[in-house]
């Protein structure tokens, strides 16, 4: 049972949009660090330092970071 749980996740992860990939990456990053009190500025600039663009593929900047954390919280 156990492993056809694990096979249903894996599959339904497979499925994902790049999207949703691409949130799910970002918030990898944003949620840590804001539950450790970082700013918007850290955090853009953490996702810069990594290569993570923007969803439209440009740099984050502070306020773009700030919106995706209030996105968070809906």
């Amino acid at each position: 049972m156990t492993h056809h749980v694990a096979t249903v996740g894996m599959a339904f992860q497979m499925e994902k949009s790049p999207e949703r990939m691409h949130a799910d990456r970002v918030a990898q990053f944003v949620l840590p660090m804001t539950w450790n009190g970082a700013t918007c500025q850290a955090i853009a600039d953490a996702l810069n330092d990594a290569g993570i663009a923007t969803a439209q593929g440009r740099l984050w900047h502070p306020d773009e970071v700030d919106q995706m954390i209030q996105q968070f919280c809906d």
